[in-house]
């Protein structure tokens, strides 16, 4: 019998909106407009959420209607009801049941909804959009088979209907298909959130109570201009020609501001809006051909070649364009001068370091390795560049001990950076002894410092 009763209520509402959609057409307005107001009408199913000891999945039909007002192109105010019949149920430890009949008891759902819509970037049918809102929700729990209301305990322990005019607070997403300037469909999904002001029950009642729902709904909305806060409709069979000629004057496909009349740009994108001139084509500032909603460099000069993001071509992004790029080539990520060149000296900076060698001198600590490593990668992006790797020692051994070992560690750096594709042409490796001492010899820290390497670069 239920299912009977809905499947008429949807087919009277199929019926009803044929017939509006029919008369739409003989309806034109008089004047200019100046704001566009919005009916949204939908219907959907609402599934109860955040419920601590059970959770079953009782879908139930819900039902809402809005009137709103554009305060922009993107932002819309509307006060919004719901009404809703929530099956749930208190009992039952399963979270896998499906249908009413699986519930114990339901809500009544009775709410009223000031929320915000915001449109996102979209084409010319199709406008995704976001919602938040604020709202008081009116709602009685009732025992399903007999249909009285339920009886709980208060926060002050005293029996209660289970009932409340309770705050919420609830988000969504969606979308707008547009079938016509005043008419679409839309499709929402939202979140709502019972945040308790307004309800006061017990711990024990708390827990057996869901704090939230979730709404998938499908629906219409209608758009109609307004000015001054008055309507100014015409509906004589007769005019329908003069109507219908005033009204084509001031049809806006692509709703860019601009009527058919004098747009010589129809298909206008919305992500354009705003940046369009008085014919309702992109404006280009720079004259380059690029629109300015999609230049990325608006200000450009029109004599210079340009890529398809409206700024000159930059191969190597290194921010100089190709025409004024002596060096071209430049391995990216690295700093250049105004002539495109990179900067060797802020590239290429004296290397100090104290590797660990072992015993046998053929290995040599990880940080040590890691530095050669990003030396390596710097070396390969700038085959240009040589270098002469340079090992000191304390004095902690004889002359002849002290250059030995050092040629030893000079060759074994030269030798890991081979290793990594480095030319060993490119690579001076010298021993140079107990010379040149950075700090005291009296300290083991100090000794430690002048047993070092230092790598310099040529170019």
């Amino acid at each position: 019998m239920c299912k009977s009763k809905t499947i008429n209520l949807w087919l009277i509402t199929a019926i009803a909106l044929l017939i509006v959609a029919q008369s739409s057409r003989n309806l034109s307005a008089e004047i200019t407009m100046e704001k566009k107001f919005s009916l949204f009408l939908s219907a959907g199913a609402r599934q109860a959420a955040l419920n601590e000891t059970s959770q079953p999945w009782a879908l139930s039909p819900t039902f809402s209607g809005a009137l709103g007002i554009g305060l922009s192109e993107e932002i819309a105010l509307f006060a919004e009801f719901e009404y809703s019949k929530l099956y749930n149920d208190s009992a039952s430890t399963s979270t896998f049941k499906l249908g009413k009949d699986n519930a114990n008891q339901y809500w009544k759902m009775g709410i009223l909804k000031l929320k915000i819509k915001y449109n996102l970037i979209g084409n010319s049918r199709l406008m995704p959009y976001i919602t938040g809102a604020l709202g008081l929700s009116s709602w009685s729990v009732h025992d399903r088979f007999t249909g009285e209301k339920i009886e709980v305990t208060d926060g002050g322990g005293n029996p209660a209907d289970f009932s409340a005019a309770e705050m919420i607070i609830s988000g969504g997403v969606g979308g707008e298909w547009f079938v016509s300037d005043h008419f679409s469909f839309c499709l929402d999904a939202q979140f709502n959130y019972l945040t308790g002001v307004g309800a006061d029950f017990s711990e024990a009642t708390n827990k057996i109570r869901s704090r939230g729902y979730f709404d998938i709904k499908l629906g219409i909305a209608f758009y109609f201009n307004l000015e001054k806060g008055m309507a100014t409709f015409s509906y004589d069979i007769s005019d329908q020609d003069e109507e219908a000629k005033l009204s084509e004057e001031k049809i806006d496909t692509d709703m860019d501001g601009v009527p058919n009349l004098i747009d010589l740009c129809p298909d206008t994108p919305p992500a354009a809006y705003g940046k369009i001139d008085e014919y309702g084509c992109p404006s280009d500032t720079d004259g380059d051909g690029i629109p300015d909603y999609i230049d990325k460099c608006p200000y450009s000069f029109a004599a210079i070649t340009v890529d398809s993001t409206g700024c000159p071509p930059d191969q190597d992004e290194d921010n100089v364009p190709d025409e004024t790029d002596i060096c071209p080539g430049t391995p990216r990520g690295y700093p250049v001068d105004d002539g495109g060149c990179p900067i060797y000296e802020q590239i290429f900076t004296k290397i100090v370091m104290q590797p660990e060698f072992s015993e046998s001198g053929q290995r040599i600590d990880f940080r040590s390795i890691q530095i050669l490593d990003s030396l390596a990668v710097k070396l390969r992006d700038f085959p240009e560049m040589k270098i002469s790797i340079k090992a000191y020692s304390d004095n902690s051994l004889s002359d002849r001990e002290s250059m030995a070992q050092n040629e030893r560690e000079a060759e074994k750096i030269k030798s890991l950076l081979v290793s990594r594709r480095i030319s060993g042409e490119r690579i001076e490796a010298v021993g140079m002894g107990a010379t040149n001492f950075i700090d005291t010899n009296t300290t083991a820290s100090g000794r430690d410092n002048n047993h070092r390497i230092e790598i310099e670069f040529i170019y």
